[in-house]
């Protein structure tokens, strides 16, 4: 009876667990920073009215919005459109077929190793409104342009609503993003709107955003080693410069960036070759890249592959150079087996699942941690016949073996 009574309710378990609640919201309409952590600052556009209800990324201050009665907006269209935003809170400024980010927080609605397989994201899909509306339509007046995803249920494979790839390490303020590409419309304004159906046949939570589209590419100066470039996006560090840390190291692969057809290449150019064993350092990579691509450094143990840290960053086409910050998780065992490996992937990729599938170009690069690799002369160490110090244990146990096979033989006679 035991044993029927914990397979009765282990069947159940998953049931009652897609039946939670959920809610979460747009904190950002035009996000351009590091996919792992949010960082305000790299925020172009926001939803409307959010300057209202503003906080830290996560933060329940009565932004989120199941739709009511119809309504599918939290908030009706303001009049001045305007009057939903400050300065400090823009709205979104879109170009046709640029690639645009929207962050959100995870609320603990992500199926992962530390919650269970069974949280459900029924669907995850960004609507249009017709162009220059006065009211916002109701839910069959927006078109839908793209779906995210989507997430399977029953399975861990952060897609949808659930591509929150630091959720474990906190489940109700990690980062969330989703990309889709500005469709070809005419150039004015829209309501954008982020549609999220949580458990199946319940009403969906929102957002809307007020976002200006442009037939033109929106740009944005980011400083490089190199002259001023434009590009769609920015990236997660400012102006680069050489590492004058005294542990700083130059890689030695050629940079093969080229200025024209701009193939897909990444290198280190400085790093440095003695990392901490916690916090945080930086890193500078060169890049070319085709189209718009992702960046990521990891830092991993060898032989094992371990993993103890990235960096990640999306850049426009192009070929130049960035800063890159390296966040390691947790702590790293001090040692002097360990790389820091360089990859470009299809924008998206990066921060996916086993998204190291689909690199482009990769590069590694040799480091320890804590502590200083030294080198041991020829003459002062006892080596192996391929050359490695041998462990001095090794040479003094046959002295031992000898000395106990001596003292036997004299015993016996």
């Amino acid at each position: 009876m035991v044993r029927l009574a914990l397979l009765s309710a282990s069947m159940l378990f998953p049931v009652l667990l897609q039946q939670a609640a959920g809610h979460s919201w747009v904190a950002c309409a035009d996000y351009t920073g590091n996919t792992q952590t949010y960082q305000p600052g790299q925020c172009r556009g926001y939803a409307r009215n959010f300057f209202r209800y503003a906080g830290e990324l996560g933060a329940d201050t009565g932004f989120n919005y199941q739709i009511t009665n119809g309504a599918v907006c939290p908030h009706p269209l303001n009049n001045p459109v305007s009057a939903g935003y400050t300065a400090a809170y823009p709205a979104a400024t879109y170009s046709v077929g640029q690639t645009v980010t929207l962050a959100w927080p995870s609320k603990n609605h992500v199926a992962a190793q530390c919650t269970n397989q069974y949280i459900p994201d029924t669907e995850m899909s960004i609507r249009l409104s017709p162009l220059n509306p006065t009211a916002d339509p109701a839910i069959g007046g927006f078109t839908k342009i793209a779906t995210l995803g989507p997430h399977i249920n029953g399975q861990i494979d952060f897609k949808g609503f659930q591509n929150c790839p630091l959720f474990c390490q906190n489940m109700d303020k990690s980062l969330c993003t989703g990309t889709f590409v500005v469709p070809n419309v005419p150039a004015g304004r829209y309501t954008l709107l982020w549609y999220w159906v949580f458990n199946e046949n319940t009403p969906a939570y929102t957002s809307c955003m007020d976002v200006t589209i442009t037939a033109g590419a929106s740009t944005t100066t980011t400083t490089t080693t190199s002259s001023s470039t434009t590009s769609s996006s920015t990236t997660t560090t400012t102006s680069t410069s050489t590492s004058t840390s005294s542990s700083s190291s130059t890689s030695t692969g050629e940079f093969a960036g080229n200025a024209t057809g701009y193939p897909d290449v990444i290198a280190l150019s400085s790093y440095p070759s003695v990392l901490p064993t916690s916090g945080s350092f930086q890193v500078t990579v060169q890049y070319s890249a085709n189209v718009e691509r992702d960046i990521v450094v990891d830092i991993l143990r060898l032989p094992d592959y371990a993993w103890f840290g990235k960096g990640i960053t999306f850049v426009p086409a192009g070929a130049s150079s960035l800063q890159l910050t390296i966040t390691i998780s947790g702590s790293i065992p001090v040692g002097t087996n360990y790389e820091l490996k360089g990859w470009i992937a299809p924008r998206g990729q990066g921060s996916a699942p086993n998204g190291w599938y689909y690199e482009l170009d990769r590069v590694e690069m040799p480091v320890s941690v804590g502590t200083r690799a030294t080198s041991t002369s020829a003459s002062t160490a006892s080596t192996s016949p391929s050359g490695s110090p041998l462990n001095s244990a090794a040479v003094v146990a046959p002295g031992l073996l000898l000395l106990v096979l001596v003292a036997i033989c004299v015993l016996l006679l």
